[in-house]
């Protein structure tokens, strides 16, 4: 059996993973979260009082996880780019708007928020190890890149990304 595209879409908490990659659930495309998988293959962890998540086990559940099925999968999670795929796609946004997002979720301290978006800066200067960057600021933007990216499978050099050096730059400060 021929398997398909799979594709990964990580970004930190907020950038619009799950919101998005649901748009694309249809017979053509599953979706599958990291942490479903991690559970459907028990890699998932206990629960932890203080935050109240659940740790997985992303190494192991690399090694067990492979994209064999007909069909394209989109594995969306923070810890997604871990895995074997064929293409990485990272979601950013503006700084404030993210601050915003999580500050609106209401499930986030002001500690962990200030956490989530130092990380948000540190992973952003890794973006040249993804396959495409895909800016969040504007739900229907992001939206129609992503369309680009995965419906068209779109290399990532015919992909044009709206991210300027200069918006790279301002995400970074």
């Amino acid at each position: 059996m021929d398997r398909d595209l799979s594709v990964a879409i990580t970004g930190t908490p907020g950038t619009g993973k799950t919101s998005l990659s649901k748009i694309f659930s249809s017979k053509q495309v599953k979706v599958i979260s990291v942490k479903e998988l991690a559970e459907e293959l028990g890699f998932l962890g206990e629960l932890d009082a203080s935050d109240g998540s659940r740790e997985i086990d992303i190494h192991r559940l690399s090694d067990e996880w492979e994209h064999n099925d007909s069909g394209m999968v989109v594995v969306e999670g923070h810890l997604s780019h871990f895995l074997d795929v064929d293409a990485i796609i990272i979601l950013r946004c503006n700084p404030k708007i993210l601050q915003n997002r999580l500050e609106k979720r209401g499930t986030e301290s002001e500690e962990s928020i200030t956490m989530r978006l130092s990380a948000a800066k540190e992973e952003i200067s890794k973006y040249p190890f993804y396959d495409y960057l895909v800016l969040n600021d504007d739900f229907e933007n992001a939206l129609t890149d992503l369309k680009t990216i995965i419906l068209k499978k779109t290399s990532k050099q015919d992909f044009k990304t709206r991210v300027s050096e200069k918006l790279l730059k301002n995400l970074l400060d």
